[in-house]
């Protein structure tokens, strides 16, 4: 059953559908700290790659590469004892291995994207 609270939403150039369900929900609620982890680990934070309202359409879309690597560095600390939320590190983790899933076949398909917030 999906949530019907705000979230993070991959949005593909391609318009290729994602597939997620609640996950942009649950990285939307630890967003302060995925970004921090991120730049802890040299990676740019989850929040760069989303879509900024006055910024023209052109310039609205991120290669997949970098959100790959701040994926892969954020799956690595959330699944370490890095995670300091007292709660949901399981669900957490799962949400950024779904979300780097859709980002690494946006990489595949050869697309750019962004983080919308919906």
């Amino acid at each position: 059953m999906s949530r019907m609270s705000l979230a993070l939403w991959p949005v593909f150039e391609d318009r290729h559908e994602h597939g997620l369900v609640d996950e942009g929900v649950v990285l939307l609620e630890f967003i302060e700290e995925l970004d921090e982890l991120a730049v802890a680990a040299g990676h740019a934070p989850l929040s760069d790659f989303a879509a900024v309202d006055d910024v023209p359409a052109e310039e609205l879309w991120h290669g997949p590469t970098d959100a790959v690597a701040t994926l892969d560095a954020l799956v690595s600390a959330v699944g370490s004892a890095e995670w300091t939320a007292e709660r949901d590190q399981e669900s957490v983790l799962d949400c950024l291995q779904a979300f780097r899933v859709v980002v690494r076949e946006a990489a595949a398909r050869g697309t750019r994207f962004h983080l919308s917030l919906a």
